[in-house]
């Protein structure tokens, strides 16, 4: 689970590079109602050249998103002459989740990021969501992890 999706969770492969059948993108509405659904973080050059280990560049031109999952997080951008993983970037710019935009203000780049955390599984903001529209706790589990079923606990114990 993570606190905030960008409205879609994401799959498993796209962000930890393995399938998982029951981690796979859903819908999640509500999400972008939560306090701190979008965020915004601004970079000169030299401090996104600093923080990511490589050469500044021009700033219009200093990044340039390559490649998204289906669900919008980044998976592949070019800043400067290298080229990341938007888990990485994420990282090291702090950002909340690896679902941004950029922008050039003329003297910044501005990082524009929607959600928080890493997008796998159950969002809490859209679980909180789901239950206030009345969804119970196994339809918010069921809507989440799409194909699995629970068990009571002494059957997994017994067996």
């Amino acid at each position: 689970y993570f606190a905030i999706s960008s409205g879609q969770t994401e799959n498993s492969e796209d962000v930890w590079g393995g399938e998982i059948p029951y981690l796979t993108a859903v819908a999640s509405p509500g999400d972008s109602l939560a306090g701190g659904y979008q965020t915004s973080a601004s970079f000169t050059p030299q401090e996104l050249a600093q923080a990511l280990g490589c050469t500044a560049g021009e700033g219009s031109q200093m990044v340039e998103i390559l490649e998204r999952t289906a669900s919008g997080s980044v998976t592949r951008v070019r800043i400067g002459e290298n080229e990341y993983d938007g888990g990485e970037v994420r990282t090291a710019l702090g950002l909340r989740s690896a679902n941004f935009s950029t922008a050039w203000d003329g003297e910044k780049i501005v990082f524009t990021v929607k959600g928080w955390g890493h997008g796998v599984g159950m969002s809490q903001a859209g679980a909180d969501y789901l239950a206030q529209t009345g969804f119970t706790w196994q339809e918010i589990l069921d809507w989440y992890y799409p194909g699995t079923t629970l068990s009571p606990a002494e059957d997994l114990l017994a067996g």
